[in-house]
């Protein structure tokens, strides 16, 4: 089973259902293991291997998705596997097209944008969108 996990923005907004498929899982993969919430696996002793070479290694963003989702999926097909991301799921474009996976269960997390709008006080509804979703 696939299970897709957001991590929040910080240390400690990993949810209890998120941590029980974390320790459930045969293999656990971060998108980046340099953000503040990978500190949540950290300090629940949950081990886990970082996408970062990856990302580094990849031409361009698109390229790292592909990468990335290919990885995932192959894994899965071998057991349970996490892929957690840094904030919420849907912010996040290897989560969302994971999240399209038969089967796949998710864990929405945090979002960034959320955390944002908080720490700056807006109220109400807001639009937020990734800068790698717009043409300019």
């Amino acid at each position: 089973m696939l299970h897709i996990i957001g991590l929040g923005t910080k240390k400690g907004e990993l949810t209890q259902d998120a941590l029980a498929a974390l320790r459930g899982a045969g293999a656990v993969y971060v998108r980046t293991a340099t953000h503040p919430s990978a500190e949540s696996l950290r300090e629940a002793e949950i081990p886990f291997e970082s996408l970062d070479g990856l990302y580094a290694s990849s031409r361009n963003y698109d390229t790292f998705v592909t990468k990335a989702v290919r990885l995932i999926r192959a894994k899965a097909k071998g057991g349970d596997v996490c892929y957690c991301a840094d904030g919420g799921t849907f912010e996040d474009r290897v989560a969302c097209v994971l999240a399209g996976e038969k089967g796949a269960e998710v864990f929405p997390g945090v979002s960034k944008s959320a955390a944002a709008a908080a720490k700056a006080g807006i109220a109400g509804s807001y639009t937020a969108v990734s800068a790698t979703e717009t043409d300019a």
